[in-house]
C-alpha cells in the first residue's frame, strides 16, 4: 500500500536522481493515475495493461528492466523512459506526446500525431491545447524592418530625399564610388540588404520600446536594424540610389529575417516555458512559405510606396497583408508537391500516397476538399467522367486482385481454400487427440487395479433403464448396462474400465446426434445416455480429487495428478473441437467424406462468424492462410460484378470485407489480428476501396441513362464555347464566316480544355498542392510587416497625426 502523497514524493525523489523535471513527472503520473499506486489500465487489442502509477506496459517495463507491478519500480522504469524520451526529441511536448504514442509515431508525423488521444493527453500534461502547436500568437506578428540610415548623398541635386528627414541633422561620410552596372556593386548592396534584414528581427522588441522613450522623454532609440545599417557604411558597402533599388532592398530585408527567424525559433524551443517553445515552433516553420509571403507582400507594399505614393503605415500593411498571406497559403501547399509528406490531413494523405505507391489514382474529388466541385465540372464538360471513373475502377481491381492472388495458397485449385481449411483442422484435432491420449495412458498405468466407486454413475444407470423399458433394439446400451451392473455388484471399477466405457458411450451419443441410427432414441433416452457419460466422467474425477490437509494444501495421488493433467490439456486441445456443431462435424472421424465436403463448401467468416473465428483459434499457420484467403476472395467476387456501372462495386466489397473497427473487431478482423502488417495492408486496401466508391458506385440507372449523362454534361460545355466563340467574332468584327469558325473553334476548344485542366487537378502534383497543409502562422511575414511596424512606431508623428481628420484620409488613402 501507499498513499498518493508517497507516489509523488517517491516520484520527485527519482526525478531529481535521474535528472528529469518534477513538473514533467508529476503531470506524467497526475494524468496516467491520478497518483494511484496500484493503477490497472484498460485491455488493448493485444490483451495486456499499462499498470502502476506510469501506466507502463509490459514490453516497456521489460525493455527498462524493471518490474512494473511493484509501484517503486514502477516509477523507476517511468522516469527513466522519460529522461530517454527527453534526450531524444529535447523538447516537453514531443516528450509527452512519445510517452503516449511511442517515440516511432512522433518521428514518423514529424511533431505530435494527428491522435485526438494523444493531442489531449498533451495538452493535459503540458498544460496548453498542442493540437494545433504550430499556429503562432497573432500580437507576435508585425516585426520591425530597419529604419533608414539618415545621411548625405554626395550630391543632393540628383538624388530624391524621404521627405520625412529634411531639417534633421545629416551626418557626413566619406562619398561611396557608385556604379550601378557593376556586379560588385550589386553584391555589395545584397550583403547591406541581408544585414539590415538581421537587425530588423531585433525590431520587434526594440521599435515599440522605442516609441514609448520617444512618447515618455522626447528622445528616440537608435534601432538594431540602424545599428546594422551604420555598421554596413563603416565596411564601405554600396547603398540604395534608386526608388527601384530601395524597393528590392525592403524585399530582400525582409526575405533576409527569415534565417533569422528560423534561428530564434530553434532557440525559442529549448527555452523552458511551454509558451515560448509553441512560439518558437510557429517562426521557425514553412520556411518556402514564409519567403514566398516576405516576397510577395513587401514587393506589392513597395508598388505601392513607389508607384503609387502610399506612405500610411497601416495601409502598407494592409497592402503587405492582402498579398502575402496568399502568397505564403499557396507556397505552403505548393510544399506538399515534391514530397507529399505535408497534408492538410495527414491520416488523408497517407490513403492517398499509398494508393499512388499500389497504382490507384485517389484526387481530391474522391476526398473531398478544395478544387473537387470544380474538377468534377471540368470533366463533365470535358466528356471524361465515365472514361475517368471506369479507369479508377480498373485501378482498384487490379489492386484487389494483386492482394487477393498475394494470398492464395501454393498449389491450390480453384475452391480449394475450403477443403485446405477441414483438412487443416482435421490434422489440427488429430494431433490434439494424439497428444493427450498418452497422458491418460500414464493415468490407467499408475492407477492399475485401484478401484472407483460408482456412485454418480449408479444413479444415471437407473435412469437409462427407466428410459428403455425395452433394450432389444438398443444393443450397445444393453451391452453397456450389463457391464456397469456387474461392476456396481463389484463395489466399482478400474480407470481403464470406466474410461472404455466412457468412451463407447460417447461414441453411441455421436451416432445418433448424426443421424445414423434414425428412429432408435427419443431426446429423453438420449439426454439419459449424456447423463450417464458424465456419471462416469464425474466418478473418475471425484477419484482423482486430491485430498486436504489441515493447512488447506491439496494432496494427490499420482495417478490422482496425471489424470488432472491430462483432463486439463483435453480441455484446452481437444474439447474446443467439439464445442461447435460444424467445427465438429468437419474434424470426427466418424463423418462421412460426403458429408465433411458439404459441410467445408458451407464454412463463412460472413454467414457463420461465431464459428469461423472458433475455428480460425484452432488452425496452423497453413489453414489461416486459407481462410485470409477465403474472406478476400469472397470480398472480391461480391464486388467485381456486371451489374456496377464499372464493374465493380465498392460497398459490396468493403461490407463482405467486415473488418469492422479495432475496439469491435470482427471475425474478419481476428482472422488478420495474428499478422499486424497483413492487417494494415488489408485495412489500407479496404480505406482505398471506400475512397473510391463514388467513381464506382453501383448504377442506379438504366445503362442508357448512365450513358446519356456526360454527353448532356458536355452539350452544355459546346454550347458555353459557341456562344463563347460568336461573342469573340462579333467583338472582332468579323462577318458570319468568322463567326462560324471562331464558333466552332470554341466548340471543339472548352472540352479539351476542360479535359487538360482536369488532367492537371487530378494528378499527382494537382492533389498534392490542393491537399496541402494550410498555413500556420505567419512568423516570416514578421519581417516583411515589420516596414510599417517600424514606421509607425519610430514616426509616432505620421503614425498618429496632429489632425485626426487627416489622419483618417491619410490611412485610407
Amino acid at each position: 500500500m501507499a498513499t498518493r502523497e508517497q507516489v509523488y514524493e517517491f516520484a520527485r525523489q527519482e526525478a531529481q536522481r535521474q535528472g528529469v523535471p518534477y513538473s514533467l513527472v508529476q503531470k506524467i503520473v497526475e494524468t496516467e493515475s491520478g497518483g494511484d499506486f496500484n493503477a490497472i489500465g484498460p485491455k488493448t487489442r493485444t490483451g495486456d495493461r499499462a499498470y502502476g502509477p506510469m501506466q507502463l506496459m509490459s514490453a516497456t517495463a521489460k525493455d527498462l528492466g524493471v518490474n512494473r507491478m511493484e509501484w517503486k519500480d514502477n516509477i523507476r522504469g517511468g522516469v527513466k523512459y522519460l529522461s530517454q524520451l527527453t534526450q531524444q526529441f529535447q523538447d516537453p511536448v514531443l516528450v509527452a506526446a512519445a510517452y503516449n504514442a511511442g517515440p516511432g509515431n512522433v518521428q514518423k508525423y514529424g511533431g505530435v500525431p494527428p491522435f485526438k488521444e494523444t493531442q489531449n493527453y498533451v495538452e493535459k500534461v503540458v498544460g496548453t491545447n498542442m493540437a494545433t502547436f504550430r499556429d503562432i500568437d497573432p500580437s507576435l506578428l508585425g516585426q520591425p524592418t530597419k529604419q533608414p540610415t539618415q545621411q548625405v548623398q554626395p550630391n543632393l541635386d540628383f538624388i530624391d530625399i524621404d521627405p520625412r528627414y529634411l531639417g534633421q541633422q545629416n551626418v557626413a561620410q566619406a562619398p561611396v564610388r557608385q556604379n550601378t552596372d557593376s556586379v560588385a556593386r550589386q553584391v555589395g548592396l545584397t550583403a547591406r540588404y541581408g544585414m539590415e534584414g538581421l537587425g530588423q528581427v531585433a525590431d520587434i522588441v526594440g521599435s515599440p520600446l522605442n516609441m514609448l522613450i520617444n512618447r515618455a522623454t522626447g528622445s528616440q532609440l537608435g534601432t538594431p536594424s540602424q545599428s546594422m545599417s551604420n555598421f554596413a557604411t563603416m565596411l564601405g558597402l554600396p547603398q540604395p540610389q534608386t526608388k527601384f533599388e530601395q524597393g528590392i532592398g525592403n524585399v530582400t530585408r525582409a526575405v533576409a529575417g527569415i534565417p533569422a527567424m528560423g534561428g530564434a525559433g530553434g532557440l525559442m524551443q529549448q527555452a523552458p516555458n511551454l509558451t515560448t517553445q509553441v512560439v518558437g515552433r510557429g517562426l521557425a516553420a514553412q520556411p518556402i512559405a514564409q519567403a514566398a509571403g516576405a516576397t510577395v507582400g513587401t514587393g506589392a507594399a513597395e508598388i505601392a510606396r513607389n508607384q503609387f505614393d502610399i506612405t500610411n503605415p497601416l495601409a502598407l500593411l494592409g497592402i503587405n497583408l492582402a498579398a502575402g498571406l496568399p502568397a505564403s497559403a499557396v507556397a505552403a501547399r505548393a510544399g506538399n508537391i515534391p514530397s507529399g509528406t505535408t497534408y492538410r490531413d495527414p491520416v488523408t494523405g497517407q490513403i492517398i500516397e499509398s494508393a499512388a505507391q499500389r497504382g490507384v489514382r485517389v484526387d481530391v474529388g474522391d476526398v473531398g476538399g478544395p478544387g473537387g466541385g470544380t474538377l468534377e465540372k471540368l470533366r463533365q464538360f470535358g466528356f471524361s467522367t465515365g472514361s475517368s471513373n471506369q479507369a479508377q475502377a480498373n485501378q482498384v481491381k487490379k489492386l484487389v486482385e494483386k492482394t487477393t492472388e498475394n494470398l492464395r495458397p501454393s498449389r491450390m485449385s480453384d475452391g480449394g481454400e475450403k477443403k485446405i481449411i477441414a483438412d487443416d483442422l482435421r490434422k489440427q484435432y488429430q494431433t490434439a487427440k494424439s497428444n493427450v491420449s498418452p497422458e491418460f495412458k500414464k493415468a490407467e498405468a499408475l492407477a492399475g487395479d485401484d478401484i472407483i466407486p460408482l456412485r454418480n454413475t449408479n444413479q444415471a444407470t437407473v435412469d437409462v433403464i427407466n428410459q428403455f423399458p425395452s433394450t432389444s433394439q438398443t444393443p450397445v446400451i444393453e451391452k453397456t448396462i450389463e457391464k456397469l451392473n456387474t461392476l456396481i455388484q463389484n463395489g466399482g471399477g478400474s480407470y481403464r474400465e470406466l474410461r472404455d466405457l466412457q468412451s463407447t458411450v460417447f461414441s453411441e451419443m455421436e451416432r445418433v446426434r448424426k443421424g445414423l441410427v434414425p428412429g432408435a432414441y427419443n431426446e429423453k433416452q438420449l439426454n439419459s445416455i449424456n447423463q450417464l457419460y458424465k456419471g462416469l466422467a464425474d466418478d473418475v474425477d471425484v477419484w482423482a480429487a486430491p485430498a486436504i490437509d489441515a493447512n488447506g494444501t491439496k494432496l494427490f495421488t499420482p495417478a490422482g495428478a496425471q489424470h488432472t493433467k491430462a483432463i486439463e490439456q483435453f480441455k484446452e486441445t481437444v474439447l474446443p473441437f467439439r464445442q461447435d456443431t460444424n467445427i465438429y462435424k468437419l474434424v470426427s472421424s466418424k463423418t462421412p467424406q460426403n458429408d465433411i465436403d458439404l459441410v467445408a463448401a458451407g464454412f463463412s467468416f460472413d454467414k457463420n462468424p461465431a464459428t469461423a473465428e472458433l475455428a480460425f483459434s484452432l488452425m496452423s499457420p497453413t489453414g489461416k492462410q486459407a481462410a485470409q484467403y477465403s474472406i478476400l476472395n469472397e470480398a472480391r467476387n461480391r464486388a467485381i460484378t456486371s451489374d456496377a456501372a464499372t464493374t465493380f462495386s465498392a460497398p459490396a466489397f468493403t461490407r463482405t470485407l467486415n473488418l469492422g473497427r479495432p475496439d469491435s473487431p470482427t471475425a474478419q478482423r481476428v482472422a488478420f489480428a495474428d499478422n499486424p502488417a497483413l492487417l494494415d495492408e488489408v485495412t489500407l486496401l479496404r480505406d482505398i476501396v471506400d475512397t473510391t466508391r463514388g467513381a464506382v458506385t453501383p448504377k442506379a440507372a438504366p445503362q442508357t441513362g448512365a450513358l446519356a449523362i456526360p454527353y448532356l454534361a458536355g452539350g452544355a460545355g459546346m454550347t458555353g464555347g459557341y456562344g463563347l466563340g460568336g461573342q469573340v467574332a462579333e467583338a472582332m468584327g468579323m462577318g458570319g464566316l468568322g463567326t462560324g469558325l471562331l464558333s466552332a473553334l470554341g466548340t471543339v476548344g472548352v472540352p479539351i480544355t476542360a479535359n487538360r485542366l482536369a488532367n492537371a487537378l487530378s494528378s499527382q502534383g494537382g492533389t498534392r498542392f490542393l491537399l496541402g497543409e494550410q498555413l500556420q502562422g505567419a512568423g516570416g511575414m514578421g519581417t516583411a510587416m515589420g516596414q510599417a511596424m517600424t514606421e509607425a512606431t519610430t514616426n509616432p508623428d505620421q503614425f498618429i497625426p496632429q489632425k485626426p481628420v487627416q489622419g483618417l484620409f491619410d490611412l485610407f488613402r
